[in-house]
């Protein structure tokens, strides 16, 4: 059984790769680390200390209309084909980004453990910028407790799904010469939402409703 599904995507109609190169100033994501100076080796407390994710969070703060655009629609067009059910999303997208000698989330968990504490039936879709591969990427086992972990691989132009809610998943430290960048992102089907019952995220305290932590298809 694969551990993942991987889908192909036209980049050229949804081209995040742009907005995150403009975003970070610098064209070639995957040597991205050569910008950032030095890092502390992240937890998962500080693993989102980055320039470019205080660029990116902060500009989706104050608004970022062409961005939100694109990813609405991307999850409204090449998403939901691919679940034939309606669900919610996902808000703003994770960014992750994984530098050489360091981890992106180094605690192997199930989204739905209690300190996370994601809602059963979350299903999570990972979309690359760079070369993901070896110990720069995530590494997932194929079903809960099977524990035969394998990396996912992928490049920019791919969407992948795997069930992190309820497999282990989760990073080396990153032994490779590049960095990797991603986005991830989670769906809920409508079947498996119950507003009011659902705990907050145990990183951020978001509630996992929409208003907060999902928002409805367009």
């Amino acid at each position: 059984m694969s551990h993942y599904k991987k889908y192909k995507f036209d980049v050229d109609k949804y081209n995040f790769y742009e907005f995150m190169s403009s975003l970070c100033g610098h064209q070639d994501l995957s040597t991205v680390h050569e910008t950032l100076g030095d890092l502390e080796l992240f937890t998962m407390s500080n693993n989102s200390n980055t320039k470019c994710h205080n660029l990116f969070y902060s500009k989706l703060r104050k608004g970022w209309p062409e961005f939100e655009e694109t990813y609405d629609n991307f999850i409204s067009e090449f998403v939901r084909p691919l679940l034939k059910e309606d669900f919610i999303y996902q808000r703003w997208p994770t960014l992750r980004v994984h530098v050489p000698q360091n981890w992106a989330t180094p605690d192997f968990h199930r989204d739905s453990q209690e300190g996370y504490d994601h809602p059963l039936g979350e299903k999570n879709f990972i979309l690359p910028f760079t070369k993901c591969y070896d110990t720069n990427t995530v590494w997932t086992e194929s079903q809960s407790d099977k524990a035969d972990f394998k990396p996912i691989e992928m490049q920019w132009g791919d969407l992948i799904t795997f069930n992190g809610n309820i497999c282990r998943h989760g990073n080396k430290i990153n032994e490779t010469s590049i960095t990797r960048v991603t986005y991830d992102f989670r769906v809920l089907p409508l079947s498996d939402y119950h507003p009011g019952r659902n705990k907050a995220s145990g990183t951020k305290g978001t509630k996992f409703e929409v208003g907060h932590y999902y928002k409805k298809l367009k």
